[in-house]
């Protein structure tokens, strides 16, 4: 596991006429202000990656489809540089917490459309983030 990544089951709530599902609030681990919420598409087995967020965290909850999440640290004094996690993510399972400094990006599985929410802590802002291609950090994505 990547320090400071936080996996957080959703926590449902069956009603007769339609469930609810918990995401995120005030005071829940991960925690850390809100900016914006906003979906992310995925189509097909497109990858979407590299992104590194300076200072924003990120929220991430997979709402329609499949996903591969990776994760790659490389942040100069972490205990866990170099590594990248890497899970298959499906609809309102969990709820991933990405902090500042932490590469991380996102492939499809399966033909469909495939939607993860992000509820980010700040507003996006092209200048607070990094970009890198899919193939670096050596790590392959999902087949």
């Amino acid at each position: 596991m990547i320090d400071g990544l936080i996996i957080t089951p959703i926590r449902r709530i069956a009603i007769p006429k339609g469930d609810v599902r918990c995401l995120l609030k005030d005071g829940d681990p991960g925690f850390d202000g809100f900016g914006e919420a906003y979906c992310s598409s995925i189509e097909g087995l497109a990858v979407k990656a590299w992104k590194c967020h300076r200072r924003m965290t990120v929220n991430l909850v997979p709402i329609k489809g499949s996903t591969c999440l990776k994760v790659h640290d490389d942040r100069p004094e972490s205990t866990t540089r170099g590594e990248t996690w890497s899970q298959i993510l499906s609809p309102y399972l969990c709820r991933v917490t990405i902090p500042p400094e932490l590469w991380f990006g996102l492939q499809g599985i399966g033909t469909e459309e495939n939607i993860v929410l992000n509820l980010a802590s700040l507003p996006h802002d092209d200048a607070e983030c990094d970009e890198l291609p899919p193939e670096s950090f050596g790590s392959p994505w999902y087949q």
